[in-house]
């Protein structure tokens, strides 16, 4: 779903947190133009999932409004614990 489409499928309010997993063909588009989407949504936490490098990079709103990375991880060699926008343990695999 595109933060575009939120509105249109009558949702309440926004999502509390967006994944993206990256691939080659959706880089670029995930990590610029859903990123500010995202942001202008005000979506509370946008993470971004790469499976060629098993990193997890977690952004959250900042002052300004616009996103500040608060963690990124490379999850293979050992679990990344958050608590938002909820407790979750991460630990990715090839």
């Amino acid at each position: 779903m595109q933060v575009g489409d939120a509105r249109d499928r009558r949702l309440s309010g926004v999502p509390v947190l967006a994944v993206e997993l990256l691939s080659d063909s959706s880089r670029r588009y995930d990590l610029l133009l859903k990123r500010s989407r995202y942001e202008r949504a005000a979506i509370p936490s946008y993470w971004v999932v790469d499976p060629d490098t098993l990193e997890i990079t977690i952004w959250e709103p900042g002052d300004a409004g616009t996103y500040v990375e608060v963690a990124r991880e490379l999850v293979e060699q050992r679990p990344l614990a958050v608590d938002r926008p909820f407790p979750v343990t991460l630990r990715l695999e090839r």
